[in-house]
């Protein structure tokens, strides 16, 4: 069974590639809204007498396969990682990893090398640290993009993006995660990226 679940995953991935009409790689830096894990290790460095480091940030690692000029299909991951700062530092990361639908104007905008992008995907998200858990998540993205390199198909760009993709539950082995009301886990802020694709 995972061997033809791994056969299929390939098979289309292999049509997606031969059918693209572009493809590309993106790497970015985000904020990120943790208020329940942050409270966490608050918590814990109150008890202990000592400071922590808050997950603030979130690295994306990402590919898209556009199969139109105009749209196509991506798969991020993101992660965001904090940690206390006593004699024996206790650490909290979050990582997503999610498959979404992408749109994005062509060519220019207003005779500007720029373009206009929205997203929306779901994503597996999980916790590991002081809280552990596993949550599924659907959210989304808009921003817009500049390209500062054109060399043949080769396209280089900067972007700028506001993403809102929050895990409202998340679960271990005993049951839900009791998050007192906030998402288990947020990597909903503001985003700048680069990105290097064929087009």
């Amino acid at each position: 069974m995972a061997r033809t679940a791994l056969v299929v995953v390939l098979a289309l991935g292999y049509g997606l590639c031969a059918a693209a009409l572009g493809l590309g790689t993106r790497v970015g830096l985000g904020t990120v809204s943790m208020t329940f894990l942050n409270r966490q290790l608050e918590a814990l460095a109150s008890r202990e007498g000592t400071d922590f480091s808050p997950l603030r940030s979130a690295w994306e690692a990402g590919a898209d396969v556009w199969i139109l000029p105009f749209a196509g299909v991506g798969i991020t991951w993101l992660h965001a990682s904090g940690t206390t700062l006593g004699r024996e530092p206790k650490a909290q990361a979050a990582s997503a990893l999610g498959i979404e639908g992408r749109i994005a104007t062509p060519g220019s905008l207003f005779g500007w090398p720029l373009s206009v992008g929205v997203a929306i995907g779901g994503y597996l998200v999980t916790a590991s640290g002081l809280v552990t858990g596993t949550g599924l998540a659907v959210g989304g993205e808009i921003g817009v993009e500049w390209r500062f390199l054109t060399w043949g198909p080769i396209q280089g760009a900067a972007s700028l993006r506001w993403r809102y993709l929050p895990a409202n539950s998340l679960y271990d082995e005993r049951g839900e995660v009791n998050t007192r009301g906030q998402p288990g886990a947020d990597f909903s802020g503001l985003c700048l990226g680069i990105s290097v694709g064929w087009r």
